[in-house]
């Protein structure tokens, strides 16, 4: 079992980018998942060895594809995490730094994401659940247990194994629907526990809502069957950022209960700060970067492009940025910057501030009920 530090994962960010804008995106990187060689048939077990065999390389990026039915993993972890915290004293989580954004204009939207922290190597894992929605989702191999003391090494086998547990911690992604999910850290809060309510730690509800929500209200239905926690059993520390094609959402919890915040109009704004009831000078006055990528919406003119969203989530990066975090003087940076592009189901990536190379993930063809 992680340590609970490492359950939240979620990001830290801001900051000044490095390079003019004329060297940004000099080179557009396309990688597709291996597929064919993993799909089974219904019913069929999950195939590890073959799951292996899709790891591939790409400079910083690790890629992977994951197809069959998770569940049993999922249960086991699941388990594991409520056996965990059913010690009081294994509690946790301290407010980080994180950016997202929606910005759409007619029939086009792009969904940005900045994931601040501490050094980390990114996977990026195609997933196609059994029963379910294909997705693209991220996970920081820190959630693996891998650091700079103790680097991720691509040849050792035993490295290469963990990264079969993925599907359990995945951060966020965005699947063939379109329907995306990135998260942001708050201060804790309690979390009320019902009788009739099944206990969901957060990253299995980021799991849940991309394998099976058609839309954004679909997705909110189904964060309204759990009772939601991350660092306790009674315990949020996070607020969570669902996005369709035609809308976008914040999940924020206020009394112990799971509030649901739309903005009026085609854009939204997301860090650390709560939303509930926050007047908008306000939101602003509370974060720079919220304030930094709501100046950047306002003077958007023209279409949703990757280009102009990829630019303001450079903006809202930071490097070498020192935080007090649960006690610990820790050196922040920006680990990656993502640009969905929910209409075209693609995602758009940098990775470590590096605004010349770009890697384009996409899904090579739908191959489930919807995808």
């Amino acid at each position: 079992m992680p340590r609970a530090r490492h359950l939240l994962l979620i990001p830290l960010l801001l900051a000044v980018a490095s390079c003019t804008q004329e060297e940004r995106y000099l080179e557009i990187i396309d990688i597709a998942p291996m597929v064919d060689a993993v799909l089974g048939a219904p019913g069929d077990p999950v195939d590890y060895d073959a799951l292996l065999e899709t790891y591939r390389n790409h400079g910083p990026l690790h890629v992977m594809t994951f197809a069959g039915d998770f569940s049993s993993l999922l249960q086991l972890y699941h388990g594991q995490i409520l056996q965990y915290y059913a010690d009081p004293a294994n509690t946790g989580g301290t407010r980080t730094h994180c950016s997202m954004f929606r910005y759409a204009e007619e029939d086009s939207s792009v969904v940005g994401r900045n994931f601040d922290n501490v050094d980390t190597e990114l996977l990026a894992g195609w997933f196609y659940p059994a029963g379910g929605h294909p997705s693209i989702t991220f996970v920081p191999l820190m959630e693996l247990g891998f650091d700079p003391e103790s680097p991720f090494d691509p040849d050792d086998a035993r490295h290469k194994r963990r990264l079969l547990t993925a599907p359990v911690v995945s951060i966020g992604g965005m699947n063939a629907r379109g329907v995306t999910v990135t998260l942001a850290s708050l201060d804790k809060r309690a979390v009320t526990q019902h009788d009739d309510r099944e206990p969901k730690h957060f990253l299995h509800l980021v799991r849940e809502i991309l394998d099976q929500a058609d839309d954004l209200d679909e997705a909110v239905a189904i964060a309204g069957r759990y009772d939601v926690f991350d660092n306790g059993l009674e315990t949020i520390t996070h607020h969570i950022f669902v996005t369709d094609p035609e809308s976008s959402a914040v999940l924020e919890w206020h009394g112990g209960e799971m509030q649901v915040v739309r903005e009026e109009g085609s854009t939204q704004v997301v860090t650390n700060s709560n939303l509930l009831d926050v007047a908008e000078r306000d939101r602003r006055g509370a974060c720079p970067r919220y304030r930094t990528l709501a100046k950047r919406i306002a003077v958007w003119d023209g279409p949703p492009r990757w280009r102009v969203a990829m630019n303001a989530l450079a903006a809202a990066a930071q490097e070498n940025r020192t935080y007090d975090i649960e006690g610990e003087k820790r050196t922040i940076s920006t680990q990656w910057s993502a640009v969905f592009a929910p209409e075209a189901r693609e995602i758009y990536l940098c990775l470590h501030r590096d605004w010349s190379t770009v890697y384009r993930l996409r899904f090579p063809r739908p191959v489930s009920r919807g995808g």
